[in-house]
């Protein structure tokens, strides 16, 4: 049951603007070590930013830039098991920072309290950390790197107990996720397993439809990994609304959703195939919306 839990706070909209860093060893589901350090970004505090965690240049001035803490944090981290929460953002924090003091990546595996929660507990509204917390009985304070460190690793050792598993490798196994992945050069995200389906194939029992929706008569196409529901469900909304869904990216191609999980490799210079080609057929002329998965959910 050994891991990590780990939270970076950020100095503002940047993710190579690491500010505070907490970490949270665990062994044997106990808390064996806790590490908090200020990290001084060289960049200027956005206002907002400040409010949610409350670090400014004045708390920072003394600390050690990345590059300095570096060597530090890499210890603690290569060849370790690694949680955080949505660790998609802590993910991209991580490698934006390494890019920028051109760093190879650590070699580890990854996974996310945020992605295993909504598979333990159903149930609930919403997978913040907030309101895990409040559902777990865990006392912690919010934008606190070491605190949300903490509850993460919480929200972990309970999702062990609960789903009886002997260690997160097995939990994964359980509801079919994918351990992410960092080798040095690239890495692979965590999350769940991709079970193809030809979306094509779904049909709906709708037999009157709003007319004026944007999915009516559109031409629907995914790609990459959605959070908030599997692909299959995503395509019978739109089915279900007069849409149709397509496996592949075509001039006939209405939308293009692209998974929030994803939505970061794309903003980092990542494009999937279906991305490339919707770009191609943009520039020819062809009306093809490229939205987000949050866009999507809105919509619908």
């Amino acid at each position: 049951m050994d891991f990590i839990a780990i939270d970076f706070e950020t100095a503002n909209n940047r993710r190579d603007s690491i500010c505070s860093i907490g970490l949270v060893k665990i062994k044997d589901k106990n808390v064996v070590e806790k590490i908090h350090t200020y990290i001084n970004p060289e960049q200027t505090f956005d206002s907002y930013n400040i409010m949610i965690h409350g670090i400014d240049e004045k708390k920072v001035e003394d600390a050690p830039t990345f590059k300095e803490y570096w060597p530090t944090l890499k210890r603690h981290i290569e060849n370790e098991l690694i949680v955080a929460h949505f660790s998609s953002f802590d993910m991209s924090v991580l490698r934006s920072s390494l890019n920028a003091i051109n760093e190879p990546y650590p070699i580890f595996q990854y996974t996310c309290s945020y992605q295993i929660s909504q598979k333990i507990w159903p149930e609930l509204i919403n997978y913040k950390l907030t309101t895990l917390a409040d559902y777990l009985s865990i006392e912690f304070t919010h934008h606190d790197a070491l605190d949300d460190a903490y509850a993460c690793s919480e929200v972990i050792n309970k999702a062990l107990e609960l789903s009886d598993s002997n260690n997160i490798t097995e939990l994964t196994k359980k509801f079919n996720m994918n351990l992410g992945k960092h080798n040095g050069i690239s890495y692979t995200p965590s999350g769940n397993k991709k079970i193809k389906s030809d979306l094509t194939l779904i049909s709906t029992e709708n037999e009157e439809f709003e007319t004026d929706h944007s999915f009516y008569e559109a031409n629907v196409v995914f790609t990459g990994t959605l959070n908030s529901m599997v692909r299959k469900e995503a395509a019978q909304k739109v089915v279900d609304r007069g849409g149709v869904c397509s496996n592949s990216v075509n001039k006939n191609t209405s939308y293009l959703v692209i998974g929030d999980y994803d939505l970061t490799r794309f903003s980092e210079g990542f494009k999937s195939s279906k991305i490339v080609k919707a770009e191609t057929l943009l520039l020819k002329g062809h009306r093809i919306e490229i939205i987000s998965e949050n866009e999507f959910v809105r919509m619908i």
